[in-house]
């Protein structure tokens, strides 16, 4: 199951936003910050970890 939270809204952002992404063995997350480093967003996806690489 995939979670995904908004934290501040594009109004309340400042510009330039930042991108950050774990490749993790048991997880994908993702996360948006703007200038000031505040999150905008993030999301966490479980991978298949327990399927091998060869299924996943």
């Amino acid at each position: 199951m995939s979670e995904a939270r908004t934290l501040i809204t594009l109004d309340e952002a400042r510009a330039p936003f930042f991108v950050g992404l774990d490749l993790g063995g048991t997880n994908i997350k993702a996360g948006v910050v703007d200038d000031s480093g505040r999150p905008l967003s993030w999301l966490s996806v479980p991978t298949e970890a327990d399927k091998g690489p060869e299924d996943s």
